[in-house]
């Protein structure tokens, strides 16, 4: 009896764990043939291929990528694309089309979405402009999700899109550890950012002219910012990281649709 009931586990356990792998398999396909179909019938991501891309190439090679005038993020966002950049422009976007929406599902869920938000979610104007063009702002979700001392290179990847989880993740410092926390866990991004001045100069004050005025500009700062700090001393008062990533935009005088 024993020896039927173990053949029997060890017959289910089999089963699933080649269900598991061909699940994975499918999925890897899928994922596949979307970045071909991407790459093939969608014209090109137009921020990854004017401005991602050439500056991440520029980069990898050991020149500036602020060469690049439409590149205005931290340099330390360009390394997680270098392997992206290396594939061909139109594969290349295929396949950063595919990571984002990855990270934006898996993001999602991590935040407890439902299947129905999830669809909601994914089929947003914000999320489709971005997908389309090639942006980065997936990386601010995936960000939330870390530790403050690895979540603040992700978070102020778009600092219209992140900064107040930055605030918000001080003060939980100062609550904790007081001073000393804080200045642990803000050390690593802050010595980054005092290396890049070194390398780059003054990246950070070279912004593009008509940045504000654009068109695509959809900030209404600086009426906006009331709305911002509700959400913001909200989220702190309340210690709910959820509502301080809806203060950043409110509190940036740039905010493009994908933010």
């Amino acid at each position: 009896m024993n020896v039927f009931f173990c053949s029997l586990v060890e017959s289910y356990t089999a089963s699933d764990i080649r269900r598991k792998r061909f699940l994975v398999l499918i999925g890897g396909a899928l994922l596949v043939c979307t970045a071909l179909a991407v790459a093939l019938f969608l014209p090109e991501l137009i921020d990854w291929t004017r401005s991602y891309r050439p500056a991440t190439l520029l980069l990898a090679s050991g020149h500036s990528p602020y060469e690049i005038k439409s590149f205005t993020n931290p340099p330390w966002v360009l390394i997680p694309l270098i392997p992206i950049a290396l594939l061909p422009s139109r594969i290349g976007g295929g396949v950063l089309f595919v990571v984002s929406l990855c990270a934006l599902v898996f993001a999602a869920i991590r935040m407890g979405a439902t299947p129905l938000s999830l669809i909601a979610f994914i089929v947003s104007f914000p999320v489709f402009f971005m997908l389309l063009f090639g942006q980065i702002d997936w990386l601010v979700l995936i960000g939330i999700l870390m530790p403050p001392p690895v979540g603040l290179f992700f978070v102020l990847a778009k600092p219209q899109a992140g900064i107040a989880i930055a605030v918000f993740w001080l003060v939980e410092a100062l609550r904790k550890g007081g001073l000393r926390q804080a200045l642990a866990e803000f050390a690593p991004v802050t010595l980054a950012f005092g290396l890049s001045i070194a390398v780059f100069g003054f990246w950070f004050l070279d912004t593009p002219p008509g940045m504000v005025t654009a068109k695509y500009n959809f900030s209404v700062w600086p009426l906006s910012i009331p709305i911002g700090m509700v959400f913001l001393v909200s989220a702190l008062r309340g210690r709910k990281k959820e509502l301080s990533i809806l203060a950043s935009p409110f509190l940036s005088p740039y905010v493009a649709p994908h933010s």
